[in-house]
C-alpha cells in the first residue's frame, strides 16, 4: 500500500506541482512511537513502562469508563508494573477549567504520567493539562509522558501538536499548536473502534477527510504532507462507508485508523484552512459536533477556494478514479466536490447548517472570530469578513453546494 502511494505521488510530482526553491524548511513532528493495528492495545503497558512510568492517570469520559475499556487499560498497565487511577472528567469541547480539574487529580494521586482514552476531547484535555502544568510553579520544566489511546478515527489528536480548547463562558474555540504536547505514544487499535455508532463513524471519518483535503491545499504544504494527505483521502473514500455500514468490518476499521493517522501527520505539519477556522466558531458557539460541522462546511469552502485549488481538486479526482486523466481540470475538480457531497449524503450528514439550529444573526460575529483563528492564515486564499459571512449564508441556505 505504501509503495503504491509513493508511486502515485511521484506521478503527481511529475505531472502537477513542484515546490518553489525559496520555500522555507519544514519542521516535522509526530509521536516518537506509534502502536497501530489489530490488537496493539495489548502492548500499551509494556511500551509505556519503557519510559520509566510508575503511576498513570487515565483520563476519559464516564461512558468509556463504564464500558470497561479504562479497566482493560489498567489491567495492561498493572501487568507491566504500572499503577493507575481513572479520572472521568472529560467532556465534549473541553475547557481549561476541565484541564485544571484533571491536573488536580493528577497531583493528588501522585501520578507521573497521563493516559488519554477516547477521541479528540480526551486527548485535547490531556494536552491542555500539560500546558497548565508547564505554566505553573510546580512544573515549568516538568516531563509528563503522555500515551494517547484513540477510540475514534477522525481527529488525529492522539498524534498531533495541536489541541482545541473552548473558552468557558464565551463559547469560543481556540486552536493551539505546541510541540510540547505531542504524545510520547499514540495507540490506534481498530478493535477498540468497532463499537463506534454509525453517526460517530461518519462524523469522525469526514473530519479526517477534511483534515487531508485542507492539508493538501493549504499554504504550508510540502512533499511529505502531500503524500500523507493523498493516502488519507484514498483510504477514506474507499473505506469510510464500509465502516459506517458495518461497524464490525475490521478491515474497514483498520484502514480508517490508518487514514486518520495519515491525515493527522499531514495537517499537524502543514496546517488546515478555512473549513476549520469557520467550524471552530460553530461548534464552540452552539456546542455542535466538530466532525459534523466540518462535513457540512467542506463543499462550501471548496467552492470558495475553487479558483486557487481546482488543479489540486482535479488531481485528487484523477488519482482516486473519480475522473479520467484526459478530463479537464475544471470538470475533474467539479466531480471531486460532487463526490464529497455524495459521500456526505450516503452517511446521512446534513447539507446545510440551518438544520443545526444556527442563527443567521451570529454570522458576523463568527466571521470575525474565524479571521482570528489560527487555521485562517494557512488557507490558500485570504477571505474578507464579508466573504466568510457569505459562505456561512450559503451553507445556511444551501447555495452553490
Amino acid at each position: 500500500m505504501i509503495c503504491d502511494l509513493m508511486l502515485i505521488y511521484l506521478m503527481i510530482i511529475k505531472h502537477h506541482y513542484i515546490y518553489p526553491t525559496d520555500k522555507p524548511p519544514s519542521i516535522y513532528l509526530m509521536p516518537p512511537k506509534t502502536l497501530i493495528g489489530k490488537g496493539c492495545l495489548n502492548l500499551c503497558g509494556v511500551e509505556f513502562k519503557k519510559l520509566g512510568i510508575g503511576k498513570s492517570l487515565i483520563i476519559t469520559d464516564a461512558f468509556l469508563a463504564e464500558s470497561g475499556l479504562a479497566a482493560t487499560i489498567s489491567n495492561h498497565l498493572r501487568s507491566a508494573g504500572i499503577d493507575s487511577e481513572i479520572c472521568t472528567a472529560v467532556k465534549p469541547n473541553p475547557t481549561f477549567e476541565i484541564a485544571q480539574e484533571v491536573l488536580k487529580a493528577f497531583l493528588n494521586a501522585g501520578c507521573d504520567s497521563l493516559i488519554s482514552l477516547g477521541g479528540g476531547s480526551a486527548h485535547d484535555t490531556a494536552k491542555a493539562a500539560k500546558i497548565v502544568l508547564f505554566q505553573s510553579e510546580i512544573g515549568p520544566d516538568s516531563l509528563v509522558p503522555h500515551m494517547a489511546v484513540n477510540t475514534t478515527a477522525g481527529t488525529a489528536a492522539e498524534m498531533s501538536r495541536i489541541f482545541v480548547i473552548t473558552e468557558a463562558g464565551k463559547h469560543h474555540k481556540v486552536d493551539i499548536s505546541d510541540e510540547r504536547v505531542v504524545p510520547e505514544i499514540a495507540v490506534n487499535d481498530p478493535e477498540v473502534m468497532v463499537g463506534m455508532p454509525p453517526k460517530l463513524t461518519a462524523a469522525t471519518g469526514l473530519d479526517a477527510l477534511t483534515h487531508a483535503i485542507e492539508a493538501y491545499t493549504c499554504r504550508e504544504r510540502n512533499d511529505l504532507t502531500d503524500c500523507q494527505a493523498l493516502g488519507a483521502i484514498i483510504l477514506v473514500l474507499d473505506f469510510l462507508y464500509d465502516a459506517y455500514r458495518d461497524g464490525k468490518d475490521i478491515i474497514a476499521r483498520e484502514k480508517m485508523a490508518v487514514a486518520e493517522y495519515l491525515a493527522g501527520m499531514a495537517f499537524s505539519n502543514a496546517g488546515l484552512g478555512l473549513v476549520h477556522a469557520m467550524s471552530h466558531q460553530l461548534s464552540g458557539l452552539y456546542n455542535l459536533p466538530h466532525g459534523v460541522v466540518n462535513a457540512v462546511l467542506l463543499p462550501y469552502v471548496m467552492e470558495y477556494n475553487f479558483d486557487a485549488s481546482f488543479k489540486d481538486y482535479a488531481m485528487l479526482a484523477k488519482v482516486t478514479g473519480i475522473a479520467t486523466w484526459s478530463m479537464s481540470n475544471t470538470l475533474s475538480a467539479r466531480k471531486f466536490i460532487q463526490q464529497i457531497k455524495d459521500l456526505r449524503r450516503r452517511l446521512q450528514i446534513p447539507d446545510n447548517i440551518r438544520v443545526l439550529e444556527v442563527r443567521e444573526e451570529d454570522f458576523d460575529t463568527m466571521a470575525g472570530m474565524a479571521m482570528a483563528d489560527n487555521c485562517f492564515k494557512s488557507n490558500v486564499k485570504t477571505p474578507t469578513r464579508e466573504e466568510i459571512i457569505k459562505i456561512y449564508r450559503n451553507a445556511y441556505r444551501k447555495i452553490q453546494a
